[in-house]
């Protein structure tokens, strides 16, 4: 709690359950669908409203699949990768 006014403290993100908010869902739908390249890093695709984004990509064929797990997204993705992101993500750095 706030030590000021006793009000709850809160992270500047949505967390799990909560709503997101509209305009900023509207962006990212967005960019999701212009992006040359979507990361899903890590997720089994299965929340939504967030999991739509990669949906969005895949339409445009940006979508990039990295997950131990397979994904309901993985039969459209662009490339699928199944490793640890601990292995995948420095080799990415590398070819930036």
């Amino acid at each position: 709690t706030c030590d000021d006014c006793g009000g709850l403290l809160k992270p500047g993100v949505v967390l799990f359950g909560e709503r997101l908010p509209r305009v900023a869902y509207s962006e990212a739908n967005r960019l999701a669908g212009d992006a040359d390249v979507f990361l899903s890093l890590g997720s089994s695709l299965t929340v939504h409203p967030a999991a739509g984004l990669a949906g969005r990509a895949a339409e445009v064929g940006s979508l990039v699949v990295v997950n131990f797990d397979a994904t309901q997204y993985d039969d459209r993705a662009d490339r699928v990768v199944r490793g640890d992101l601990a292995a995948f993500l420095p080799e990415v750095e590398k070819r930036i």
